[in-house]
This record gives C-alpha cells, sequence and structure tokens, in this order.
C-alpha cells in the first residue's frame, strides 16, 4: 500500500484544488492519502471522506511555537466538523490575521502606506511578499553597485551558472513541511 500523510491543496500553500489533488494521487496510485492545510480545514467542505478509489484520512497541520522555534503538528484522523477543531482553527485563522497584520505594517512603513490587511493571508501569500521583499532588495542593490560586478553575468547567473530557485518562505538550511 502506498500512503501519503502530509499533502497541502490551495485552501493552504499547496497548488491543486482537493478534488484534484485527489484524483493526481489516485493516478499516482496512492491508496490512503491525508490532506494536512496548514491551518485550515477549508479543504473539507463539500468534500466525501467516503472515496471509491482512495482512502481519505482528515487532517491538518497546526504551526504552533516551542520556545523560539516554530514547529508544525500534524493532526491526522480529526473531525473536520468538531467544535474543538474549529475552535483551533479559529484560533490560527487570527493568528495568521496578527502576524500578516505586523508583517505588512513592516513593510507598508518601509513604503509609506498605511490601512489594514484586506483577508486573512496564507503561506503562499506570505510567501509572495518575502519573495517581491528580497527582490526589492537585491534590485536596490545592484543599482547601489552601479555597473560593478556586471561582467562575467550571463542570463543563468555569475559566470553562466544556472541558478537555482529561492526557496521561499523558507530560513536557509530549515527542511520544508
Amino acid at each position: 500500500m502506498l500512503f501519503d500523510l502530509h499533502s497541502h491543496t490551495r485552501c493552504s500553500d499547496g497548488s491543486l484544488e482537493p478534488r484534484e489533488l485527489i484524483a493526481r494521487a489516485i493516478d499516482q496510485g496512492v491508496d490512503v492519502l491525508a490532506i494536512t492545510d496548514h491551518d485550515t480545514l477549508d479543504a473539507y467542505r463539500g468534500l466525501s471522506l467516503k472515496q471509491e478509489r482512495i482512502e481519505l484520512i482528515p487532517g491538518i497541520e497546526f504551526s504552533s511555537q516551542w520556545e523560539s522555534t516554530g514547529i508544525h503538528v500534524l493532526g491526522l484522523n480529526v473531525d473536520p466538523g468538531s467544535d474543538a477543531m474549529q475552535a483551533g482553527v479559529r484560533f490560527q485563522t487570527e493568528a495568521r490575521r496578527v502576524r500578516a497584520d505586523r508583517l505588512v505594517g513592516v513593510l507598508r512603513a518601509l513604503q509609506g502606506r498605511q490601512g489594514p490587511v484586506a483577508e486573512v493571508p496564507g503561506e503562499r501569500h506570505l510567501a509572495a511578499v518575502r519573495v517581491a521583499a528580497a527582490a526589492r532588495e537585491r534590485h536596490g542593490k545592484r543599482r547601489e553597485a552601479g555597473q560593478r560586478g556586471r561582467r562575467g553575468r550571463g542570463r543563468d547567473g555569475p559566470a553562466g551558472r544556472q541558478l537555482s530557485p529561492p526557496s521561499v518562505g523558507r530560513r536557509a538550511g530549515a527542511r520544508a513541511s
């Protein structure tokens, strides 16, 4: 049997809708699938836990802190409709909103703008903000350097070496979740 007990949909930082993820898992021969989106159970809205060709285990990945380290706690075989799970999701949603307001506030202060965040951003939203900020920072450094260091740089990077994509939203050396 093939298990995938840690997968994400567009409801958090995945790229597929829940039904698309299930179809892809079936196509790949997965027998047991757990959708464990970050801090949300939205993938289970309108989705039957009884699937014909795959066993679906409801799950979630809660973000948390241990001492000063961010950790993710994986919950499997949870009841998406339970009051306790819904309370946990509401708590996480509010924590995300506070974190996002703080992050956006810092970015807007740097750009001279103000105002509340219109929606609760997910991992994908926050990653896009980080990438944009890093790009602005790189652009600023290039402008300061002027033409220095431009020789020997091809399309692919310094001395023609292939550049690898940035690890969006991860600290250097941190493992992907």
